[in-house]
């Protein structure tokens, strides 16, 4: 069983095909995409870099001029008559300052376009552990349900012979039983097919509630 378990997941993986008349299947790649399209940790990276950016550009430049204005013997009555005079001023690095404020500055740049690499590369890696846990878990939920459907065959078939009297009472009891357990199973086996797919729908930066259109199992 385990066996074909892992064999339908990596056919999956490998080829996900969809019905002409179906909206197309996400895909791994088109998953990893959307992850690092919409994900918060790395618009916040992105938003990060930019800001690197933006005071690096600020650090290289020289510092911002000075306008003064001064008034001199300017008589109440009369301001007109007063002398007015205007300034303006520009500071400069000391030697080898500008320099160093912007390489301190592109540093900051660099660490951060590093940080948000790992974010998209562990990122990227999540979204492909997701996804396979999700594929791995619905294979899964479908032998589950065949296996239920196969313990209520064996159920209906256990009541006729024991109708026909071919079949002690038991033999009908145990299959009810087992039918019993396999229909829990299947409701466990969903259930962890939602946690994995919402689990999936929040990396790719949707709500976990939201559906997706993953490839068909058969």
């Amino acid at each position: 069983m385990w066996r074909s378990l892992v064999a339908l997941v990596a056919l999956m993986l490998a080829s996900p095909v969809a019905p002409l008349d179906a909206a197309p299947a996400l895909g791994l790649a088109e998953a990893v995409q959307l992850a690092l399209e919409h994900h918060p940790l790395v618009k916040a990276a992105d938003l990060q870099v930019e800001a690197a950016r933006a005071r690096e550009v600020h650090a290289r430049a020289l510092p911002n001029p000075g306008l003064t204005v001064a008034a001199d013997s300017v008589p109440f009555s009369n301001p007109g008559l007063g002398n007015l005079f205007a300034g303006v001023s520009q500071p400069l690095w000391v030697a080898g300052q500008g320099d160093l404020r912007g390489q301190l500055a592109g540093f900051e740049v660099a660490i951060a376009e590093l940080g948000r690499e790992r974010t998209r590369r562990d990122l990227t890696r999540d979204v492909k552990v997701a996804f396979a846990r999700v594929l791995f878990a619905r294979a899964r939920a479908l032998l589950g349900r065949q296996e239920r459907e196969a313990a209520d065959e064996q159920a209906r078939a256990s009541e006729a012979l024991v109708k026909a009297g071919e079949f002690a009472p038991i033999e009908r009891v145990q299959a009810e039983v087992e039918l019993g357990r396999q229909v829990r199973e299947v409701s466990r086996l969903e259930g962890i097919v939602q946690d994995a797919t919402g689990r999936l729908a929040v990396l790719l930066g949707r709500s976990p509630r939201e559906p997706l259109e993953l490839p068909e199992l058969s």
